[in-house]
């Protein structure tokens, strides 16, 4: 039964420890509270059960006292209530006037567990009703209970407190000198709580849950009544002890019986629950079989790992573990839910405590990087885990502490460098062709232009240099070069490309300014003619040549001429207008 001891965790955990500091003047009398305000919040909406009775006492005058500079004023009516609960809150320094009382009054009570019945004996004072007592004769704890009294219903003569001012109510009894039962039974009432311990019995294998007084006795709904509502007050042994929070969620549930810890749920006790309630100040006793099933529970943090298994048919197959600071690393099973991993080492089992948002959190994140879980772990196509191990790896490293295992790994890591390409421009053989090859270096590792276009329509991300190393496929620069040579080029041997002679310039000043070129003379020369071309210029005709052209027909000369000076070749054919006749 885990959910209680874990519910009870929780409330430990939601329970604040919340501490006033008060600052008290006397004359006129005022009251400043500090106090934590991200905890306790707005002030009158505090659960009162957080705090102890005179502090709830306290509080509920103090709200509604005026305000001045951050202190509250208090009125004279209820100037001798505050002081009497801060005497207790603040022992030692607040402190009573002395006061002789004259009078002291009989209280009779009837205890049950839904109310408590109350007369009081006022014949003493010889008067026939309580608002005749003369309350100067009386103490300050008499004058503060009959105000108490005041605010609770009144029938024939009897008063009757119900659940939620049960526990106020024995507050103020046990400072009262004469309180007796109505049924004779003795009945000690203390301000102060039962002292008691936690701990277990084993039965089969199993853990009864049981509470002990400090005297040893095991409490039980026998021997043990819990009252009130919100406040608890306990009845025990003739006796009545308060209750903080914290003990009377605890024995509110205990005493309805039946609390067991199975074996297996003992591990997440030790952990999850435990040290919070210890904390909290519950005192435990643990059998030695429990106390060592606590001892061997790691609770972590631990480190995880992915463990590289093997690459197979480029893709790789990948485990996540986790590193207790053990030899045997537990395997992460998407689909298992258990609290704990369960691993034995040298004779001796081990309890590992997971920590399975974070578990599941790394699950996600990986397969929104197209690792996919199969039977035998991950698998992951081998660029995907080169970008993961580049781009990803080392922020989980530092955020998480991931770590990654196995072999060879630097060679699934891309190092930062970018491939140089060379265009190796040069006049071909062939009367109207140049020849251009473009290369991709790295390092000493060439890649050829269609080298790098298979890698790129095998989809690949790297490729591998002769060191071992990763680079990244230059894909747009690939891209921007093929742009160039589609249509405009035939593949020749060697890796080599040819290129009209007229494409000649729209190529090289395309690229030159993105990669490196290099040409022969000739087409340096070439280039340079064209860079500067301004028009076609005139021309003299040959000196064989007669009669007088017509301007069309010196425009068609001046433009085969050029053509003829650049290296390029024209033809002059038929039926094109042009006027091959000479008139």
């Amino acid at each position: 039964m885990i959910e209680f001891f874990l519910d009870l965790a929780s409330v430990a955990r939601a329970n604040p420890n919340i501490v006033f500091q008060y600052d008290v003047r006397p004359a006129p009398l005022s009251v400043a509270l500090a106090y934590d305000q991200a905890a306790v919040g707005n002030l009158k909406d505090l659960p009162r059960e957080w705090l102890s009775i005179p502090e709830q006492l306290l509080i509920n005058i103090l709200i509604h006292q005026p305000q001045k500079n951050g202190r509250y004023l208090i009125n004279k009516e209820y100037q001798e209530r505050v002081l009497f609960f801060l005497s207790d809150i603040l022992p030692g320094r607040i402190a009573l006037p002395p006061e002789q009382p004259g009078l002291n009054l009989r209280y009779l009570i009837e205890p049950t567990k839904q109310n408590c019945k109350v007369w009081v004996d006022f014949a003493a004072a010889g008067c026939a009703a309580l608002r005749e007592v003369p309350k100067d004769r009386l103490s300050a704890a008499e004058r503060v209970f009959i105000n108490f009294l005041a605010g609770v219903p009144i029938n024939g003569g009897c008063f009757f407190v119900g659940q939620h001012a049960l526990a106020r109510m024995y507050y103020f009894l046990a400072k009262l000198p004469q309180v007796s039962v109505r049924s004779g039974n003795k009945l000690v009432i203390n301000n102060f709580p039962l002292a008691y311990r936690c701990g277990f019995a084993e039965q089969d294998g199993r853990y009864e849950f049981i509470l002990q007084s400090g005297a040893g006795e095991v409490l039980h709904r026998k021997n043990c009544q819990l009252i009130g509502e919100k406040n608890f007050v306990l009845f025990h042994a003739g006796a009545v002890y308060t209750l903080d929070y914290l003990s009377a969620v605890l024995f509110e549930r205990y005493l309805a019986g039946g609390i067991f810890l199975e074996s297996a749920e003992v591990p997440r006790f030790t952990t999850d629950c435990l040290p919070v309630l210890s904390a909290a100040g519950l005192d435990f006793t643990l059998p030695d079989s429990l106390s060592a099933t606590g001892k061997s529970v790691l609770s972590g943090p631990a480190a995880p790992v992915l463990e590289v298994l093997g690459e197979k048919n480029g893709r790789l197959t990948v485990k996540i573990k986790y590193d207790y600071g053990l030899q045997i690393l537990p395997e992460y099973r998407a689909a298992d839910n258990a609290d704990f991993y369960t691993v034995r080492l040298d004779g001796q089992k081990y309890f590992l405590k997971r920590d399975k948002k974070s578990e599941d959190w790394l699950h996600d994140y990986l397969g929104e990087r197209r690792f996919t879980l199969e039977r035998n772990g991950y698998v992951i196509e081998h660029d995907d885990f080169v970008d993961f191990m580049t781009y990803e790896f080392p922020g989980l490293q530092k955020n998480i502490g991931l770590k990654v295992w196995g072999e060879h790994l630097e060679q699934y890591v891309y190092a930062d460098q970018e491939f140089d390409i060379d265009l190796d421009f040069h006049q071909s053989s062939g009367i109207d062709w140049f020849e251009f090859a473009p290369v991709y270096k790295v390092k000493d590792t060439v890649f050829t232009h269609e080298q790098i276009q298979r890698l790129i329509t095998e989809d690949k991300e790297y490729a591998r240099l002769k060191d071992g190393s990763l680079v990244k496929i230059p894909r747009k620069e690939f891209a921007y070069l093929q742009s160039y040579l589609e249509g405009r080029s035939q593949k020749a041997s060697g890796g080599k490309y040819q290129v009209k002679k007229y494409d000649l310039y729209y190529l090289y000043s395309g690229v030159r300014d993105q990669m490196k070129s290099r040409l022969d003379d000739s087409l340096r020369a070439l280039l340079e003619r064209l860079e500067d071309f301004s028009g076609i210029p005139e021309a003299a005709l040959p000196a064989g040549v007669r009669g007088e052209p017509r301007r069309y027909q010196l425009q068609g000369y001046y433009w085969l001429q050029f053509l003829h000076d650049q290296d390029f070749h024209g033809i002059l054919a038929d039926d094109m207008g042009l006027g091959k006749t000479l008139q």
